[in-house]
């Protein structure tokens, strides 16, 4: 025999599905079972699912707008020319306040054209040996996050959190004199250790286990 409560459950489940509201219908039971939890207000609760509408409704906005652009095939804002020294900046800040980013985004990384974006150790190696924290980082302050974020404490914070922002370009004034990024391949690093006596070196060779990505193109497009 059902319950009450689960019926209501499945009459709340058509309710939302006649109101167009994927996100809320995707979140409310975890999101009721938190705040049942937690023993967040109505206001809260409700705060809470609007807010993951929003943001499901700017993405399918942007995913909208990107077809509609008909940009070239893999052309993204990570992926534009650098025209000038404040490119970088002006990109930081667009993705920062777009709908994907402007939500409980917490760090905006921008990296030049030879970086993979979606490569994690590339990434931070640019970081490494591109970025200047004293420069390169800026911090945005009061912005949008959510009441799920456990990092916000006491909860009263929510939804107010903070963005990084991290410039991990070459500093543009010296593009063209920046130091070469230096690349080791397996197949170098096997040669010379073939060759190690050879090449009339002390001790034994070093152990190294990471290099360079081989098909990782020179210029990212």
């Amino acid at each position: 025999m059902k319950t009450t409560a689960s019926i209501d459950a499945a009459r709340l489940e058509l309710l939302l599905t006649d109101l167009r509201l994927p996100a809320v219908k995707l979140m409310w039971k975890k999101l009721a079972e938190q705040s049942d939890k937690e023993g967040w207000p109505a206001s809260r609760f409700l705060a809470a699912l609007a807010e993951h509408e929003v943001a499901e409704r700017g993405r399918r906005r942007i995913e909208r707008h990107l077809a509609e652009a008909r940009l070239a095939v893999g052309k993204t804002l990570a992926t534009f020319d650098r025209p000038s020294r404040w490119s970088a900046r002006q990109v930081m800040a667009l993705a920062a306040q777009c709908t994907a980013g402007a939500y409980f985004g917490k760090y905006v990384i921008v990296v030049d054209d030879d970086v993979d974006p979606t490569n994690v150790n590339q990434v931070l190696w640019a970081m490494a040996t591109r970025s200047r924290p004293a420069q390169s980082i800026d911090i945005l302050r009061e912005t949008w996050s959510t009441y799920l974020d456990p990092s916000l404490n006491p909860p009263e914070i929510r939804p107010w959190g903070s963005k990084c922002l991290i410039n991990a370009c070459m500093d543009y004034r010296f593009i063209k004199t920046f130091s070469k990024r230096t690349k080791l391949s397996k197949d170098a690093y096997d040669n010379v250790v073939a060759r190690w006596q050879e090449l009339g070196l002390s001790g034994t060779p070093p152990v190294i286990s990471v290099f360079e990505d081989e098909k990782s193109p020179e210029k990212i497009t």
